[in-house]
């Protein structure tokens, strides 16, 4: 574990009031960069979701292909940080 990881560790349990999930304990040994882009693909899965509504009256070519690949970014790194 390095210093970072274990200064984040001790912040989130001194702050954290609840049951610390695997995943959540899990999350807070991903690298870096994995964690960088996790962030980013979720963020933009967040702000593209009223363009896939039904009543979404503006272009959604290529939204539906760029959120399933956000998500598979997602999984794979997610799943990466799980079994590695």
């Amino acid at each position: 574990m390095t210093t970072e990881q274990e200064e984040e560790l001790s912040y989130m349990l001194s702050h954290y009031t609840g049951t610390l999930t695997a995943l959540e304990f899990t999350k807070l040994f991903i690298k870096g960069e994995d964690r960088k882009e996790i962030v980013e693909a979720k963020a933009y899965l967040t702000s593209t979701d009223y363009k896939v509504l039904p009543d979404y009256d503006g272009d959604t070519t290529g939204i539906v292909e760029a959120r399933a690949e956000a998500r598979n970014t997602i999984r794979s790194l997610e799943k990466d940080t799980t079994n590695g």
